[in-house]
């Protein structure tokens, strides 16, 4: 049984070496991403929310949430540990990111998110509702990205 840890990037977790060590694995040691690129201040910012699904105490998958206004989110450094790839623990994943934001909302209010998505992964964000942006693709880290966008909109009635 997984379980999914929330935390905010100016706070110390349980969790958050082994968040470090998946991505370590899964963005540095398989795709061979420099070190110094995948691991930037943005992690330890206050606004920045780390979600991480976890196998008793290891991490199986993780990502990051940079919120760059009142309504406008930014979903990074998805990783899966290689292991549970195709089982659906990155619909998990972005199904509790995805409810976190909606929680946030009032009646009416909607969130954008985009992502920068690995070219490969693509299609997994197209099932989870995300569609391409105008932007053409790119290269980071020498992967090809493309830009992605959802819109979330609130699933219950603002109690103010």
């Amino acid at each position: 049984m997984s379980t999914i840890h929330i935390f905010r990037g100016n706070e110390q977790h349980c969790m958050r070496a082994e968040a470090t060590r998946l991505r370590m694995d899964v963005f540095v040691r398989e795709q061979k991403v420099p070190m110094l690129l995948e691991i930037d201040a943005r992690d330890f910012y206050r606004d920045t929310v780390h979600f991480v699904v976890a196998d008793g105490d290891s991490a199986i998958a993780v990502a990051r949430l940079l919120c760059d206004g009142q309504c406008a989110y930014h979903v990074g450094r998805v990783a899966v540990a290689r292991e549970q790839r195709r089982n659906g623990i990155g619909y998990t994943l972005l199904e509790a990111m995805h409810s976190w934001i909606a929680e946030r909302l009032c009646s009416g209010d909607k969130a954008l998110v985009t992502l920068e998505a690995q070219e490969q992964a693509t299609g997994f964000y197209q099932r989870v509702g995300y569609d391409f942006t105008d932007r053409e693709p790119f290269f980071d880290a020498g992967i090809r990205h493309r830009e992605m966008i959802r819109e979330i909109t609130c699933r219950t009635r603002c109690l103010q």
